[in-house]
């Protein structure tokens, strides 16, 4: 058994890309909901430890992350379809395992009305919230001395 188990591990290995088929398989998803408004979102990944760490790829072929940490953070994203490849890798950088297919994200922010209407909102919040506390400020001081009702004058 032990011979058997040597013999296997000592034998030549052929020599062909490490990224076709023998490749593992990452289980790749994006953190959240199935439409990103924001535009960033997380993604994270499973299913392969990487000593080297891992490599994520944009659909143009760009490295956007490489670390050894299993998950990713973009921001800055435009509406559209945005699709991202992770790979793993060994020490010496051959790729141990990649995702079977890039995982898309979509991408739509939300209207501009949406936006002005939640800057009107909370703009008349602020103007209520300064207005109160002028109010209340204005009927606690006495009209004769313009000195705070209630405190002593020292």
């Amino acid at each position: 058994m032990i011979v058997a188990s040597f013999i296997s591990q000592a034998s030549p290995v052929s020599a062909q890309d490490p990224s076709q088929s023998d490749a593992g398989s990452l289980v790749v998803e994006p953190l959240g909901q199935e439409v990103f408004r924001e535009g960033y979102v997380t993604i994270r990944w499973s299913g392969v430890d990487a000593p080297g760490g891992y490599r994520v790829t944009d659909e143009d072929g760009r490295l956007v992350y490489a670390g050894r940490q299993p998950q990713f953070f973009v921001s800055g994203l435009s509406d559209g379809q945005h699709a991202f490849q992770v790979t793993a890798v060994d020490q010496e950088g051959r790729v141990v395992a990649k995702s079977d297919q890039p995982v898309s994200v979509r991408v739509e922010h939300w209207p501009l009305a949406y936006a002005f209407w939640a800057f009107g909102t909370g703009l008349t919040v602020v103007v209520v919230f300064v207005a109160v506390i002028v109010w209340g400020h204005r009927t606690t001081m006495t009209p004769a001395t313009g000195t705070r009702m209630g405190g002593d004058a020292s």
